[in-house]
């Protein structure tokens, strides 16, 4: 019984391990992918690439550009993106609508919008195996990527209650469960600690023309998946706490009922005094 216990009892941390790993990179996830969230972010990182190198007035004259360009199509502009983006289709009466200046910033906003609601042929899976290049993560920041991630919420958090079942059903002593699981919770947490060196060794990989943009960028990633480590964190150091004293609690009744059946034996045994 003892070896099963302890291979269930590890069975069930790495269930609950990878269980949490994947809850809590799912839902930081499905918060960035968000439109509401990454439509800002991303926009603004588009308007940057289409304004690299451009000047106040060289930003107006384009965006007068855009306009004239409209004025002799039929509602729409086709432009043509490099890569994994393809052809972004320009509504001509918005472009209209816009002061020159504005005109580059709504271009961004509207590239971005078809990137993200675009249809795919093919599961996110199937679309980063079969795409080649960096491009091939870029399903990751669509609506589908979103959808994607929000599919991985159920079963992890199934995956992390078939984990700690595992758990209770191996050690069955409620301190000891509550010990294992916490220890499984601190060392999934702890995690967070590493997040100022990644930080810091990424920044280095990247141009500092770029710096800005890929701080608010992981700023957007890291804030609420730091926050949950930090909430796995606690909540693993508080039910270790727990039961600890628990078992602690358990030894110290133990002893005392073993001393107190031991006294009772003893006086037991001792025969009675004869009088004198």
């Amino acid at each position: 019984m003892g070896i099963l216990s302890a291979v269930g009892q590890s069975l069930g941390g790495l269930i609950l391990m990878f269980g949490l790993i994947i809850l809590i990179a799912a839902v930081a996830m499905s918060h960035f992918t968000q439109h509401s969230t990454i439509q800002p972010v991303l926009t603004n990182v588009i308007y940057g690439m289409l304004t690299k190198d451009m000047s106040p007035s060289d930003i107006e004259d384009q965006g007068v550009a855009y306009q004239s360009a409209c004025v002799s199509e039929n509602g729409h502009l086709e432009l043509n993106a490099s890569g994994e983006i393809g052809t972004i289709s320009l509504n001509c009466t918005s472009i209209m609508e816009e002061q020159p200046q504005n005109v580059l910033q709504g271009i961004a906003a509207t590239i971005f919008d078809q990137i993200y609601y675009r249809q795919n042929s093919c599961d996110v899976i199937q679309c980063i195996m079969q795409s080649s290049g960096n491009g091939r993560f870029l399903v990751l920041i669509t609506d589908a990527g979103n959808k994607f991630f929000n599919s991985l919420i159920i079963p992890s958090i199934a995956a992390v209650i078939v984990g700690i079942s595992v758990i209770a059903v191996s050690i069955r002593k409620w301190h000891g469960i509550l010990k294992s699981v916490g220890i499984t919770f601190i060392f999934v947490g702890i995690s967070v600690l590493i997040f100022p060196f990644l930080d810091a060794y990424m920044q280095k990989l990247v141009p500092q023309d770029q710096a800005s943009t890929f701080t608010q960028i992981m700023s957007t990633v890291y804030d609420p998946l730091k926050s949950e480590l930090i909430i796995i964190l606690v909540v693993g150091i508080m039910i270790t706490i727990i039961g600890y004293i628990g078992a602690y609690l358990e030894k110290g009744g133990k002893e005392k009922e073993k001393d107190q059946n031991a006294t009772s034996s003893a006086s037991k045994e001792t025969p009675p005094q004869k009088e004198a």
